[in-house]
């Protein structure tokens, strides 16, 4: 029947999307181990988190003050010792 057809064509599409984000996510994953890889993550980790800032500074009336938790730098190596233990746990 057309419902069968219909069930079966959006149940292919399903599974196309699921493979294509599976690739892309591999594809992270191995771009995530080089040296560049690495690179891209701290910067694209310390833009969303000035991003985030501005954000939050145009909604709230509450002043952020910078200090050394919070600061770019610091939230990237954070960023870097938990992808660093991600990367250790790997070969365990």
């Amino acid at each position: 029947s057309e419902q069968v057809l219909r069930a079966e064509g959006e149940a292919k599409a399903i599974l196309a999307v699921a493979e294509a984000q599976a690739e892309a996510l591999r594809l992270v994953g191995e771009a995530a181990n080089t040296e560049q890889g690495q690179k891209a993550i701290q910067l694209d980790l310390a833009t969303k988190a000035i991003a985030a800032k501005q954000a939050i500074a145009k909604e709230s009336s509450v002043v952020l003050l910078p200090d050394s938790g919070t600061d770019a730098a610091s939230m990237v190596a954070q960023a870097m010792t938990i992808i660093t233990g991600i990367k250790g746990n790997k070969g365990a």
